[in-house]
């Protein structure tokens, strides 16, 4: 009851109260008694009523303040979410918008009037508008905030990516009565995220593409360091091997002037491994110019047919000494070129002498010169022992060889082919290689074109005098009665070693191979001394099985036998890997070519003496 009414109601029972008392005084005890107690009960009615007047005055008043504040916090509350910087929208529970403020009506592009009644997931683009609907009844049994993503799709077209806060209204029962969105524009930072995902994953190309690159070249560095090592090993072994030849004739000649048929063979077997000598230096000087870039040309017009030819008769004697067929087919078209006659010849030699080497006897080799448009093409081809199809991307490479450097079959440095296409290339021209693999021959087309405008001045001649002295006549150890096996695949380093182990009074049997030695150490040698070697001297560069290969066989026939031959490494491989794994494979001494018979003397005295 309201307080206003209250006061009605007390104003209307005053003249009742009053009337009751005039009664009262006008009736006797007994009655006057009655309704004494009567106007008592209401006066206790009225101050009852007063009560509860003042108290409803004072809860109108609450509730007035308290009203006066919910207007004042719904105001509030109209503010904010009509100023909220994000779209701010409140939907029944199946998405339908009931409000909308600004932000909303701006981010979608429409005007909240027109929101109101639309499903939101009108507006969700629709390759993601089923997902949505699946988000949105997720919420349905759940009071928590939920956190989604969406790709909304104005009205315009365009598309923008939303960060969604959903949260759940829900009345005194817990029902669901409403749902409240907040919806955050982030396409900005999904582009910002976009472009620093595609900068990491072209960071993470380029660090593959660049650590790729790194590993390539380091694996290349290491190619290249080992084929330099090899390189220098082969070196190493292709000069020491004739300077020892040269050195241990030379003492043999010194020593038997007065045996004509001694003094021509030494003479013969020097003159050959001098030659040797010089060839394998001018390739080395040729690579050192081709380094430096020292190397140049003198270029003049001319025909490279006799260019061919002359190269071919200077090849003639290596080719007729194996029975190799040549054939020779040069074109009469003109071939005129401009180059460096003596160069180009320098290039025909070493196709030629390559062929000769890797052909069998009585193989082929055939030189063929044709008109290709404006080039003049020389093929040299032959019936060799091919190339590998892995090698052969390396064929022009300096300080490549397709054999290990201790078990090549075939002697040189290795370097004709990469002066071959230095020179090939500063005349403008290309060379190619091509084999159909091992056993299968190779073939060598050089390019070159018919006329040129290159032109490359001042010719520059380097030489250098390589001294040589022979050793003069030394004393050494006497090897009387001592039977020596001395192995070695050069046929002029085993006649040397033959040669001056005899003279110094020791009995000497000679191997050309590993096979050959281990054939001999089973019984025929033994047939020839009457007794087993007092020592073996190995070379450790052999064709088909190594002087390493050689001693662990030697090591394993005398396993049941209980004696051990003394043996020397006596090799051009003289670095101190060389040395320390001599020792370790089973040889008791290293000892480098070139050697005085002096020092080899003295070490097979000193290892017997020690065996």
């Amino acid at each position: 009851m309201k307080a206003d009414d209250l006061a009605s109601e007390i104003g209307e029972a005053r003249p009742l109260v009053d009337e009751l008392c005039r009664r009262n005084d006008e009736l006797g005890t007994d009655e006057n008694e009655l309704v004494t107690e009567s106007i008592e009960q209401l006066q206790t009615a009225l101050e009852e009523l007063r009560v509860a007047e003042e108290e409803l005055r004072t809860q109108n008043a609450e509730l007035i303040v308290t009203r006066d504040a919910l207007e004042e916090e719904r105001a509030r509350y109209r503010e904010m979410f009509e100023l909220a910087p994000d779209a701010y929208l409140v939907t029944d529970p199946e998405g339908v918008i009931r409000a909308a403020n600004e932000a909303a009506a701006r981010l979608l592009g429409i005007q909240d009037r027109f929101l109101i009644g639309k499903p939101l997931a009108n507006y969700v683009s629709d390759e993601e508008r089923k997902s949505f609907r699946a988000k949105l009844n997720s919420i349905l049994t759940s009071d928590r905030v939920i956190e989604i993503d969406a790709r909304m799709q104005l009205r315009t077209g365009e598309h923008l990516d939303s960060a969604i806060r959903l949260a759940p209204v829900r009345n005194s029962k817990g029902e669901l009565t409403g749902l409240r969105w907040l919806v955050r524009n982030v396409t900005e930072r999904k582009q910002a995220e976009d472009e620093i995902k595609s900068w990491n994953i072209e960071l993470e190309r380029r660090v593959a593409e660049r650590t790729a690159e790194l590993e390539a070249a380091k694996a290349e560095a290491e190619a290249a360091n080992r084929a330099k090592d090899d390189f220098l090993a082969t070196l190493s072994h292709e000069l020491r091997t004739p300077l020892n030849a040269i050195l241990g004739w030379t003492h043999i000649l010194a020593t038997h002037l007065d045996n004509r048929d001694t003094a021509a063979q030494a003479i013969e077997v020097i003159e050959r491994n001098a030659a040797t000598q010089a060839r394998l230096i001018n390739e080395i000087l040729e690579v050192s110019r081709i380094i430096t870039g020292k190397l140049t040309l003198n270029l003049l017009p001319m025909e490279i047919g006799p260019i061919i030819e002359a190269a071919i008769e200077g090849a003639r004697p290596a080719i007729d000494s194996k029975a190799i067929q040549l054939e020779v087919s040069l074109c009469t078209d003109d071939c005129q070129i401009l180059g460096d006659a003596t160069r180009l010849q320098q290039v025909v030699a070493n196709l030629l002498s390559n062929a000769v080497k890797f052909t069998p006897e009585g193989g082929k080799i055939s030189v063929e010169l044709t008109r290709a448009g404006e080039r003049a093409q020389l093929t040299v081809s032959d019936t060799g022992q091919g190339i590998d199809a892995e090698f052969l991307p390396f064929i022009f490479d300096r300080f490549r060889q397709a054999e290990s450097a201790s078990t090549r079959r075939h002697g040189g440095l290795g370097l004709g082919l990469a002066i071959v296409r230095h020179i090939v290339e500063m005349h403008g021209g290309t060379v190619q290689a091509a084999s159909a693999g091992k056993g299968q021959g190779a073939s060598f087309v050089v390019s070159l074109p018919v006329t040129t405008e290159k032109y490359l001045a001042t010719v520059i001649h380097e030489q250098e005098n390589a001294k040589h002295s022979a050793f003069a006549d030394e004393p050494y150890h006497s090897l009387k009665g001592l039977r020596i096996l001395v192995v070695d695949d050069e046929q002029d380093a085993r006649e040397m070693l033959s040669v001056l182990l005899t003279q110094a009074g020791a009995e000497v049997v000679t191997a050309a191979s590993c096979a050959e030695t281990l054939a001999l150490l089973a019984g025929e040698v033994e047939a020839r001394f009457g007794a087993r070697p007092d020592v073996l001297i190995a070379d450790i560069a052999m064709p088909g099985g190594d002087g390493f290969d050689l001693i662990r066989g030697v090591r394993g026939m005398e396993a049941n036998r209980g004696s051990r031959i003394p043996a020397i490494a006596l090799t051009a491989y003289a670095g101190e890997e060389d040395h320390a794994r001599a020792l370790s494979e089973g040889y008791q001494m290293h000892i480098a070519k070139p050697v005085r018979l002096s020092v080899l003397a003295e070490a097979v005295a000193r290892l017997v003496r020690g065996a």
